[in-house]
């Protein structure tokens, strides 16, 4: 009989692979004294009727069940077989004991071989003696296994370049160790209550989501709660620091301009040199009607941020509850109390506070009576015209990525997915890789000479890349398919970046898929022609081959 009861869901550990605090790190975290940031590895009990269902055996395992009380153990699922996944296995002993029959586990094929051949003492018939486990194995279907009238449904995700699986069961899903969630295993998780999703850092990783991503996640499927591990707190002395606020969207040179102030300022004083910003945009929670399309997600802002040399950013989520604070609440509760602010630095046209009520003038007001300095920098330009987010997110939308280029100090660039096409190209013309990115800005349609970059291995390729409708065969949705320069070795990437470096030419319909092909090849010549200028100019990595391989 399906069981209908309540479910009880117990987060045994929320740590990283290495636990929190991770041995021989000085980081604030792992050095806060906060109770919450001594996080054991990730696993999770599921408590329904009088039954405990265990999802993944940590190395910590024995310390998670003592902590946790439980005295009973059912069943055993596992999502994938890394090693902080599955060395807590011996530890279910205990829960053999008084136990007439064998704990079940239950994991993908592939799981399961790597767990019998890393407790193989386990399996082995003959050692089936006193101080060994009792367990049955059982590789888990696609359709997933019924519990105790509970049914587990494995949800596939994208572990780096591995699937790997979460599982729900009722209206609640736990999903960990995932960088993305396919499309189908979205549908999966549709109208739930609970949802537990990977959220390691705001910065990339190639194997985990970023904070950012996994907000997406939540927006998109609209779980009742949600959890994951943002940065919410800051640890007591955090301080003192010299810091800057804003959006910083695109991270452009005026920002870095800023970030030069800050940093001479703390590196003169042995401050920290840190970045204030906030997620979402302040106009998406205060002006929704006029939030601008973004130039950088959020995890991008703020690898960025960081490539500049500061000791770290800060994520302020943007509230209904931040909104109202007046400029002086803003000022003593975030930065004297929570970031103990020596020196503020903003550029001319800064604005704070309730209403945007608060401009530079309250800001060195602030600053006089609760004791920091505060510089302003001025405008900055780039050949006659001023760097601004704004100016740049229209220069990308009309195509026009070499003169963003100059205002950024490097290419725009898009990350995203790497998604099934049509098929039509790799048939007809040439065959591509179709992004489905991230960003909200886009270039304008037509052709561009691109770097494409697979962040999970680092493999470079010079590229064109086509954003359109592709009109020779029809297209009615907008694509952004790319055309390695050399040839692709291996799997296809999960995800790519893409740089864009001069605009070719517009999006052109063409009488014949032959004529499309000779383009193609005339734009290749361009290309190549380009790539060679920059490797002599040493402005791309010198390691990025000719083009000549890929077309030969």
């Amino acid at each position: 009989m399906p069981f209908t009861g309540p479910l009880i869901l117990t987060v045994l550990g929320s740590g990283t692979s290495v636990g929190v605090p991770t041995i021989g790190c000085d980081c604030r975290v792992c050095q806060s004294p906060d109770p919450r940031d001594k996080r054991l590895r990730p696993s999770i009990l599921v408590s329904f009727g009088d039954r405990n269902v265990l999802i993944d055996t940590t190395p910590d395992f024995r310390a998670q069940a003592l902590r946790a009380g439980f005295r009973t153990l059912d069943a055993v699922l596992y999502t994938h077989a890394h090693a902080d996944h599955i060395l807590g296995l011996d530890d279910i002993r205990p829960f053999n004991y008084g136990r007439q029959d064998q704990i079940p586990i239950f994991a993908r094929s592939d799981s399961l071989a790597t767990i019998k051949r890393v407790f193989k003492y386990v399996f082995e018939e003959a050692s089936h003696c006193g101080g060994i486990p009792r367990i049955e194995a059982f590789p888990i279907e696609d359709g997933g296994v019924e519990l105790f009238g509970l049914h587990f449904r494995p949800v596939p995700v994208f572990h780096g370049p591995r699937v790997i699986v979460g599982f729900r069961f009722g209206r609640a899903a736990y999903l960990t160790d995932h960088s993305d969630i396919p499309e189908e295993s979205m549908a999966m998780l549709e109208g739930l209550d609970v949802l537990f999703l990977d959220a390691l850092r705001h910065t990339p990783h190639p194997t985990h989501s970023t904070v950012e991503r996994s907000l997406r996640y939540v927006e998109q499927l609209r779980p009742r709660r949600a959890f994951f591990t943002p940065l919410e707190e800051i640890p007591a002395g955090f301080g003192p620091s010299a810091l800057t606020v804003g959006n910083f969207d695109g991270v452009h040179l005026g920002h870095a301009r800023i970030f030069h102030e800050v940093m001479e300022i703390a590196r003169a004083n042995g401050w920290r040199a840190m970045a204030l910003t906030f997620h979402p945009h302040p106009a998406q929670v205060v002006a929704p009607d006029r939030v601008p399309r973004l130039l950088t997600t959020l995890g991008a802002r703020l690898s960025l941020i960081e490539q500049r040399g500061l000791d770290g950013a800060l994520v302020l989520p943007f509230t209904a509850e931040v909104a109202r604070l007046e400029p002086e609440e803003f000022v003593r509760a975030i930065l004297v109390e929570k970031l103990g602010v020596r020196a503020a630095v903003v550029g001319a046209n800064f604005r704070f506070g309730h209403d945007q009520t608060g401009d530079v003038k309250t800001l060195e007001s602030l600053g006089h009576q609760y004791r920091f300095s505060v510089g302003v920098v001025g405008p900055v330009c780039r050949r006659g015209q001023l760097v601004s987010s704004s100016v740049i997110r229209r220069l990308v939308a009309e195509g026009r990525v070499s003169r963003a280029r100059q205002l950024l100090g490097r290419p725009f660039g898009v990350e995203g997915r790497v998604v099934p096409g049509h098929g039509v190209g790799a048939r007809q013309t040439v065959p591509t890789l179709n992004l489905a990115p991230d960003t909200e800005v886009l270039p304008a349609r037509g052709v561009y000479l691109t770097c494409t970059l697979d962040p999970a291995s680092g493999c470079r390729w010079p590229s064109l890349t086509n954003i359109g409708y592709r009109p020779t065969f029809g297209g009615a949705e907008l694509s952004v398919e790319t055309f390695l320069l050399r040839p692709l070795e291996g799997l296809s990437p999960a995800r790519l970046e893409v740089t864009f470096w001069r605009r070719v030419r517009d999006e052109m319909k063409f009488p014949t898929p032959e004529a499309l092909r000779a383009q193609i090849f005339r734009d290749v010549a361009t290309a190549e022609k380009f790539f060679r200028r920059l490797r002599a100019e040493q402005i791309l990595h010198p390691e990025i081959p000719t083009t000549k391989e890929r077309i030969s």
